[in-house]
């Protein structure tokens, strides 16, 4: 079967990419194709290596990555491209590719509509919720909705959506694009910590709390904040501005869709600002992504995670399988099912405080024999239980289950 895979990538991260690889600005879609695989943020190419095995061609499809959208469609299209937006070039490749499946986490329902309408040989639409987010009227031509997170699971479930749970996992053929070295870090963080975002709020208090009484290094977008991106969420946030000025005017909400930026900045409210220390934000180091996240990550005797405030009862992000999978030791909040995940204290460790993480932290450093010990069980668990192979059995069994 074919399954087309349709995402955005952070903006941060492509403008960092395409600025290390500036060759590529003007290479052709197969070479971007591969460099970005390569690089391994987000998903990359994980599923498709994975669903192959299974009998599945997979297309990945960034919509906002311009410079290899515009290679596609310069190469299928050609003078027809002139002047296409993301989605109706993100359209184009649907209707060339005739997948009997697509997956897609961009709530936009104009582009689901048209895909539904246009593209027949489609069997089944999968929509993906990795984080709290408001409702979507785009979800509601989904046929299965899917997430890491229990918690949403239940929620869209509440909507009335059909929805699955389905984990996040690890493929091991990053381990050999990396450097090997001494450990440059104690220990590290990774990740997000916007603490004027009600999703990322206990992180940024964690990380306020420990950072003085530990070595940690913490690599963050966020403490970061460039002119660009400040006028960006200006921008947003007056679009949002008009967009919810016309709906109280009495402007129906479907003509509003009609503008898919302009209706999501309405709908998503106002942008919450970031309430980080000045001590903190002084402290975190410019962000990591892909290949580069997964250096650090490897670089370190140890790493934190801390799930965002939308999963407060299960462990589901990412970090949990890429800081195992690449073997490093992994200290982690506890959740109610992480010990069906891992075993505690053996294969990561846990902590339900920062009392106590700050002490198992001293721990760690105090017995470097232990905490290699508990890397390495870790890591033997995610590749033989939390592999993206093993997570396309799950997915194969959900679509077939949803097609019939």
């Amino acid at each position: 079967m074919r399954l087309l895979r349709l995402t955005t990538l952070y903006e941060r991260y492509l403008e960092e990419f395409y600025g290390r690889n500036r060759a590529l600005n003007a290479a052709p879609y197969a070479l971007q194709r591969a460099a970005l695989d390569q690089d391994a943020f987000g998903w990359a190419d994980f599923w498709n290596e994975a669903l192959r095995p299974l009998g599945y061609e997979v297309l990945d499809v960034a919509l906002n990555a311009r410079q290899i959208q515009r290679a596609w469609a310069k190469e299928h299209l050609g003078r027809a491209a002139a002047g296409l937006s993301d989605e109706a070039i993100g359209l184009a490749q649907a209707r060339e590719f005739q997948p009997d499946i697509v997956w897609l986490d961009v709530a936009s329902e104009p582009l689901i509509r048209r895909i539904r309408e246009e593209v027949s040989s489609v069997r089944l639409v999968l929509g993906w919720m990795g984080s709290l987010v408001p409702d979507r009227p785009a979800w509601r031509h989904v046929d299965l909705m899917l997430s890491c997170a229990p918690e949403l699971v239940e929620r869209l479930a509440r909507q009335g959506l059909r929805a699955a749970q389905l984990h996040h996992g690890y493929d091991p053929r990053v381990e050999a694009r990396l450097e090997r070295g001494r450990s440059r870090w104690e220990v590290s963080f990774v990740g997000q910590i916007p603490a004027g975002e009600a999703t990322h709020t206990s992180r940024a208090r964690l990380l306020e709390r420990i950072r003085e009484e530990t070595d940690i290094a913490i690599f963050s977008p966020d403490g970061t904040t460039r002119l660009r991106d400040a006028a960006r969420a200006r921008l947003r946030e007056a679009v949002g501005v008009v967009g919810r000025g016309l709906l109280r005017a009495g402007l129906p909400e479907r003509s509003l869709r009609r503008f898919p930026r302009l209706a999501r900045a309405a709908t998503e409210g106002p942008a919450r600002r970031s309430e980080i220390s000045a001590g903190l934000r002084r402290a975190i180091r410019p962000p990591v992504f892909g290949l580069a996240m997964f250096q650090v990550l490897r670089d370190s005797h140890a790493t934190l995670n801390v799930h965002a405030d939308y999963s407060p009862r299960f462990a589901c992000n990412m970090r949990l399988y890429e800081a195992t999978g690449i073997g490093t030791c992994l200290v982690t909040d506890w959740r109610e099912n992480l010990a069906e995940l891992f075993e505690l204290d053996r294969e990561v460790v846990a902590y339900r405080s920062p009392e106590e993480l700050l002490e198992k932290l001293r721990w760690l450093a105090s017995a470097p024999a232990e905490r290699k010990a508990i890397a390495e069980a870790g890591r033997k668990r995610v590749l033989r239980e939390h592999t993206y192979a093993r997570r396309a059995e799950r997915l194969d069994a959900l679509i077939q289950e949803a097609i019939r």
